[in-house]
């Protein structure tokens, strides 16, 4: 699922959310600020990442992930 571009601006000008995130994960806060720039999905919307900015930021699925489209539209 693709991250919405708000989660990945909110990583980037978040200083404390990117710690909170690196101190849970064992990494840097480095790490987790060019996840951002970069716009890594696979990395910012990791089951574990993901969760942890929903909890921290109070962010439903919805508020976090693109939506779903549908490509297996009949005509």
């Amino acid at each position: 699922m693709k991250v919405k571009e708000e989660i990945f601006n909110i990583l980037r000008h978040n200083y404390d959310l990117r710690k909170v995130i690196s101190d849970k994960i064992k990494n840097r806060e480095s790490t987790v600020y060019m996840w951002s720039v970069r716009k890594q999905h696979n990395k910012v919307g990791h089951l574990i990442v993901a969760g942890i900015i929903m909890k921290e930021m109070k962010l439903s699925k919805k508020d976090f992930f693109e939506p779903k489209i549908n490509t297996d539209v009949k005509q």
